[in-house]
Formats: structure tokens, C-alpha cells, sequence
């Protein structure tokens, strides 16, 4: 029995979902009060992630168990079975449908958009280059928009949505280039689409970096969304947290491309990196101060 409530635990994979903290991301930027309907966002797609996972573990099960560091997972291990996965998966979807309807329904609808989406990659998309990567990015954007809709007026969180774009889409360019890098150099086989070599993966990265600094530019400076403003940063401060950016920017890129890091080895175990994010925090601290 314990090792039954192991495996399903294991299945739902909790460590992922911090990701779901995007969805606060909104909250966090708008200086509004923390509501039961923002929680209740959370708490559902905290399960509808924790579904999706048990449907790509079920539909991947063959290719997991050929695979050198997939194959312990449940379902490739058979300590689950693929009916049991999916109706895993179906609980996961009817307890988040609860929770939605009961406290915001909204996020009833962005959640079922989510799960379409996400079924969809892992039955065909993920074969597919360029669509798998903005299928990945919009499973980011959709939480996001989940959490716009929660805190709301939207009008007042809504541009949010195009870094947290760039962002998710760098993290999965990140981690296909880091992926096609490392199976170059051994004889693991990789589950991706061949337009993938590392030189379209570099020019896409290395694209993607450089339209980011220009959107954060533009964040900062335009009128109608008045960032800088916003949060009351001066302009000494934003020269810092933009040379600040493109740095650590920078510096990723190249642990992506020449260490072949993934994107987040790359933010949490560099020391340059983590210097420059506490450069970044520390200018947003200083001046909040002299604010």
C-alpha cells in the first residue's frame, strides 16, 4: 500500500509544481490582496499538472522503458499500469473542476484550454519543431492569464503575459539545445525532431535573447504600460538592472550552448549568474527604500 501511495505521489511529480507559482506572478506585481480565488487557481492547476503528467507518463510509457534515466518512472516500471494512470489523471481533472467552479470559475475554462493543449503535445505535438516549443510556452502563458483573471482588473497585469512568454520559450529552447548538445557526445538516443541541430537551436536562442532585452526595453519605457514608473525605480537604476539583464542573459546563453547546461542548472548552480540576480534584487531593494 505504501508503495502504491509512493508511486502515485512519484507520478504526480510535486517538486514540479512550482512552476505554478507563474500564476502569482499577476498578484505579486499588481499590490493587491491575496484571495480565495487565487488560491483556488493555484491549488487547481497544481492538479492539473499533476494530471497531465500521469497522461504523458502513460502515453511515453513504451519509449520511457528504452530510455537510460526514464525508465524508473511508474508507469514505464509497471508499478503502475496504464489504466490506472489515466484514471489518475481523470481524478486529478475532476478534483481541479471542483475546486474552479466552486471558487472562480474562469480558471475552469483556462484549465480545460491547458489540458487540451498539453494532451495534445504529448500525443503528437512534441514530434512537431517550432509548435512543440510554443505549445510548452503556452502551457506558461495560460497559468499566467489564470492568474491576471484571478487578481484582476486585468488592464493592470495583463503585459505580464509577453515576458512570461519569452521567458518560457527561452527555457525550452534552453533545454532542447542543452539535450541535442549532450547526445552529440554519448550514444543516449533523444526523442526529438531532426530540424533540431544545435545550429538552428543556437540562432533561435540567440534570437530569442536579443528580442527579450528589446521587449524588456520596451516594458520599461513605454507610456502606456509605464513599468519604470510603476514600481518607482529611478533611471540609474534602470542602466544597472538592464546591463544587469543582458549579462546574465548573456552568461546563460553560453552555459546553454558551450557547457551544455539546462536553462535551470544554468540560474541556480552558476555563481555568476546567481551574483548578478542578487545585483538585480538588491538594486529593486535599495531603491524601494529610497522610494
Amino acid at each position: 500500500m505504501t508503495q502504491n501511495v509512493s508511486s502515485f505521489l512519484q507520478l504526480a511529480r510535486p517538486k514540479h509544481s512550482i512552476k505554478n507559482l507563474i500564476i502569482l506572478v499577476p498578484w505579486a506585481i499588481s499590490g493587491t490582496p491575496f484571495t480565495a480565488p487565487l488560491l483556488a487557481t493555484v491549488v487547481a492547476f497544481i492538479l492539473v499538472s499533476s494530471g497531465i503528467y500521469a497522461v504523458n507518463d502513460a502515453i511515453d510509457s513504451e519509449y520511457d522503458r528504452n530510455h537510460p534515466t526514464k525508465f524508473f518512472r511508474p508507469v514505464a516500471s509497471k508499478r503502475i499500469t496504464t489504466t490506472a494512470s489515466f484514471y489518475f489523471a481523470a481524478s486529478c481533472f475532476t478534483l481541479a473542476l471542483i475546486v474552479s467552479l466552486i471558487f472562480f470559475w474562469p480558471t475552469a475554462v483556462l484549465g480545460a484550454i491547458y489540458v487540451a493543449v498539453n494532451i495534445a503535445y504529448s500525443a503528437a505535438g512534441k514530434d512537431v519543431p517550432v509548435l512543440d516549443i510554443l505549445m510548452v510556452s503556452s502551457g506558461f502563458v495560460v497559468r499566467c492569464a489564470a492568474g491576471i483573471l484571478a487578481v484582476g482588473p486585468i488592464e493592470e497585469t495583463s503585459w505580464i503575459i509577453v515576458p512570461v512568454f519569452l521567458a518560457a520559450t527561452g527555457l525550452a529552447l534552453g533545454k532542447r539545445l542543452a539535450k541535442r548538445a549532450k547526445a552529440g557526445s554519448s550514444s543516449e538516443t533523444i526523442r526529438m525532431p531532426v530540424f533540431y541541430t544545435e545550429s538552428n537551436l543556437r540562432g533561435m536562442l540567440f534570437f530569442l535573447s536579443h528580442l527579450s532585452v528589446l521587449v524588456g526595453g520596451w516594458l520599461l519605457i513605454d507610456d502606456r504600460i509605464g513599468l519604470a514608473n510603476r514600481v518607482q525605480i529611478s533611471h540609474l537604476s534602470v542602466g544597472v538592472l538592464a546591463l544587469t539583464s543582458v549579462v546574465v542573459l548573456s552568461r546563460v546563453v553560453y552555459l546553454i550552448v558551450h557547457r551544455h547546461m539546462e536553462p535551470a542548472t544554468a540560474f541556480t548552480a552558476d555563481g555568476l549568474t546567481m551574483l548578478g540576480a542578487g545585483v538585480l534584487a538588491s538594486t529593486l531593494m535599495i531603491d524601494s527604500v529610497a522610494w
